[in-house]
């Protein structure tokens, strides 16, 4: 029986640090590409014209990543994060770049609150990227939501948004949290608190 004790594992050719282990001997992934962002913007956006914050085409980047409100909490193995300006004019998106050709797993955890009568939207992402319009499917569809109350027409609802997505991305493309076809809606839920996204690779 031997120990090998070692605080980092590095690549050959370039030293490039894969794992480090702490002093409790918990391995750190350095290497491994991964994006964990929060954000407690609970402001609604949609095509709702009147009555939303951020006023959005039929597929849209989800808007809600402003400065104020978003905190990134892991960026790393090469990963490009940044928060660019909304094409409305209104807000911003988060735009994840993938610094190597894999499998990547992708999770975005929210409530939500729909405030449109009997309407339709889909959470996901789209592939390189970052434009609005009137009309489309999104690249990868997350969760899909359809509000219909025959007992009292007049309630809004609220909505578990958390989905997952397996994706096969390039060397360089990204992806960017989309929405489709929402009315009027808001990513905090019933109680307040923030919403999570995470894109790491897995293969």
């Amino acid at each position: 029986m031997s120990t090998l004790k070692v605080g980092t594992i590095q690549d050959h050719a370039n030293s490039n640090t894969a794992i480090s282990i702490d002093s409790g001997g918990r391995p750190i992934l350095s290497g491994q590409p991964c994006v964990a962002v929060e954000c407690a913007n609970g402001n609604r956006f949609g095509t709702d014209h009147s009555n939303t914050t951020y006023d959005t085409a039929y597929e849209t980047p989800i808007p809600l990543f402003t400065s104020g409100t978003t905190t990134t909490l892991v960026n790393r193995g090469g990963m490009t994060l940044s928060f660019p300006a909304h094409p409305s004019g209104s807000g911003n998106l988060c735009k994840i770049q993938v610094p190597a050709t894999g499998v990547y797993e992708y999770h975005f955890g929210c409530g939500g609150h729909n405030v449109v009568t009997n309407d339709w939207f889909v959470l996901g992402l789209d592939k390189n990227n970052a434009a609005e319009s009137g009309s489309g499917n999104l690249d990868f569809m997350g969760m899909n939501f359809q509000m219909n109350n025959a007992s009292d027409q007049q309630d809004t609802i609220y909505f578990n948004g958390n989905h997952s997505i397996i994706c096969s991305l390039s060397a360089n493309d990204y992806v960017v949290p989309y929405a489709q076809s929402a009315n009027d809606i808001s990513l905090i839920g019933m109680t307040g608190g923030k919403f999570t996204l995470v894109l790491k690779q897995i293969a």
